[in-house]
């Protein structure tokens, strides 16, 4: 088998925080990174690693070998930066009701009952309308063998999945103006277009990155959210954090009907504030945002986080 290096990045990741809160104290659950994706037309496709030829003459997909379910596991989502969005895990389903049918990651067939494979990257306000591309990370797609795997955006085919039998790579697709929105952006993969049910080829989505055209328009928004202490008591304060880059009016916390502001006393894009939740949000669950703000509009929202019992 060989193995295609796939691209990576050494920035700060995106991330949002979890805050639990209960009778007898809260942990800080996770930190999760927000997702990207990328685009390409067919002329636009990265150059594959140059390897001997592939003279196998196999017709169809088999099982994966223990060596194959391994390389399909291994793969890890570059650190997003700004400007880009994405997943490396499910969040999707072919009913679109938003929540996940486990298709990515996934060695899968068109004979699946979860085929196609689909994920949703969430973009910001202010995306709708503004071009990009589409990154995929992509195992054994044989299309040397005739295999046709097509990728969609909201709906709008950009392109075929490329690459090689038993080998992982990154494809690029590019995204037009008029096809993103801010919020949910549906990527689905049709498996093996040419043999419909049949099952004869097989392939894996490991992540997906949208990233918007003119990252620098995009920059203001939040870059990272976080909560400390990990662990509070009810009664006691915690910190908010939002890391910036650029400079904005205004940054808040919005929970249970409350708006908590942030401030930047020593302007270094670091906006902080310190909250002690009520006693009487124990043993309930509240879901909260943190909104940076701009000459009065709206720029970036971090993923929701929440106090849970």
């Amino acid at each position: 088998m060989r193995t295609y290096q796939t691209l990576k990045a050494a920035i700060l990741a995106a991330s949002v925080s979890a805050l639990v809160l209960s009778s007898t104290g809260s942990s800080f659950a996770q930190e999760l990174g927000i997702d990207e994706a990328a685009s390409e037309t067919a002329s636009e496709l990265p150059a594959w690693p140059q390897e001997a030829a592939d003279t196998s003459q196999h017709t169809s997909d088999g099982p994966l070998t223990a060596e194959q379910s391994r390389a399909a596991r291994a793969g890890t989502m570059p650190t997003l930066k700004p400007g880009e969005y994405g997943t490396d895990r499910d969040n999707q389903n072919n009913r679109g009701t938003n929540t996940p049918d486990y298709d990515m990651d996934t060695y899968l067939y068109n004979t699946s009952t979860k085929s196609p494979i689909e994920f949703d990257v969430i973009l910001p306000s202010g995306s709708t309308g503004r071009s990009g591309t589409l990154r995929l990370d992509v195992y054994d797609v044989d299309v040397a063998q005739g295999e046709v795997d097509i990728v969609y955006v909201n709906n709008v085919r950009v392109g075929t999945l490329n690459g090689r039998d038993s080998t992982w790579g990154v494809n690029i697709f590019t995204i037009a103006p008029g096809i993103l929105r801010a919020g949910r952006n549906t990527v689905k993969v049709d498996i093996d277009t040419k043999n419909p049910k049949r099952g004869t080829w097989a392939v894996t989505i490991n992540w997906g990155i949208i990233a918007l055209a003119g990252g620098s328009a995009n920059v203001a928004g939040i870059n990272r959210c976080w909560v400390t202490p990990t662990t509070i008591k009810a009664g006691q304060p915690v910190n908010f954090f939002a890391e910036l880059a650029e400079t904005v009016s205004q940054v808040k916390v919005i929970v249970a009907g409350r708006t908590i502001y942030l401030t930047d006393p020593d302007g270094d894009k670091v906006w902080s504030t310190a909250w002690v939740p009520p006693v009487a949000l124990k043993g309930r669950t509240y879901a909260f945002s943190m909104q940076a703000i701009k000459s009065g509009r709206l720029i970036s929202t971090c993923p929701t986080l929440k106090i849970t019992p």
